[in-house]
């Protein structure tokens, strides 16, 4: 009997320190219940808009998935926006400064690589980069631009704008935001206009009467920006996915962010402690600060 006691007891102290060392979560899980965790503040922040938006179009209020896609949207959104294209430019809860490519002078080639201070535009870079000339000219897909954004130390400086985590342009914050919200179940695409670029997501509520009305939201990240438009009832979703605009990397942006290898990528990729405790007191503080 003591045996039998003893060894339920190392069972029951093993499956506790167990749980405790769980392994860390991959990044859409970990931005998933980021969002869980400041479900309750975040709706304080958009219970008016979001009651505003059901009452135009007679949707369900009172319906958790309607809350669920409406708010999921909001946060992420809010998590990686900027406000402007301008180098430098900081916005959203994360910070996550906006760098121009594909210009001359390219401004990324005065971003510096941490800890060993040298210049982007002196590293050759690695496969699956080494087509670019250098790592400064690398469009950074959704794998770099959020794995990035949860390393345990920052990883670039810049004289002008000091040292951040990650930084992209419009494409870059695009093909990052469709990345997850595909990673989390939902359709989304890259539209492109000209060199500018924004998400749309396609999102089912439920009316008041019960019925399935959807909705393209379109999530712009370098301005700031969410727009909610009525999808006519004749659409079917893969022709509506294959409508991007008329960018000359349109097809190339949203392969790449529904990708499998990307998802496959993100999902492999762990958020430790260090930057898990950093991120949340960021989003923390945003959400205490009303947005």
């Amino acid at each position: 009997m003591f045996v039998a006691k003893s060894w339920l007891y190392l069972a029951t102290v093993f499956a506790v320190l167990t749980s405790a060392v769980a392994s860390p979560a991959s990044i859409p899980d970990f931005f998933d219940e980021l969002f869980d965790e400041f479900r309750t503040e975040y709706y304080s922040l958009r219970h008016s808009e979001f009651a505003a938006f059901c009452s135009a179009h007679d949707l369900d209020a009172a319906d958790a998935a309607n809350r669920q896609i409406f708010l999921k949207v909001h946060f992420f959104h809010d998590l990686l926006t900027t406000v402007s294209a301008s180098d430098c430019a900081r916005g959203g809860f994360l910070r996550i400064p906006y760098f121009w490519h594909w210009v001359e002078p390219n401004p990324r080639h005065a971003i510096i690589s941490l800890p060993d201070s040298v210049l982007l535009s002196t590293l050759s870079p690695q496969a699956p980069y080494d087509r670019y000339a250098t790592v400064a000219d690398i469009d950074r897909v959704p794998s770099l631009f959020l794995g990035d954004l949860v390393a345990d130390a920052p990883g670039y400086s810049h004289p002008k704008c000091g040292s951040f985590y990650s930084f992209g342009w419009c494409s870059e914050r695009e093909m990052a935001f469709i990345a997850i919200m595909n990673a989390w179940g939902y359709n989304g695409k890259i539209w492109q206009t000209g060199i500018h670029t924004y998400s749309v997501v396609w999102c089912e509520f439920k009316t008041s009467g019960g019925a399935v009305r959807n909705f393209a939201a379109q999530v712009d990240n370098t301005f700031d920006s969410i727009d909610w438009q009525p999808i006519p009832e004749s659409t079917q979703l893969s022709q509506w996915l294959g409508a991007i605009g008329a960018g000359t990397q349109a097809a190339w942006y949203n392969t790449t962010a529904r990708s499998t290898g990307q998802l496959e990528a993100l999902q492999n990729i762990p958020v430790n402690d260090h930057a898990r405790t950093r991120l949340r007191q960021l989003v923390g503080n945003a959400v205490a600060a009303g947005g």
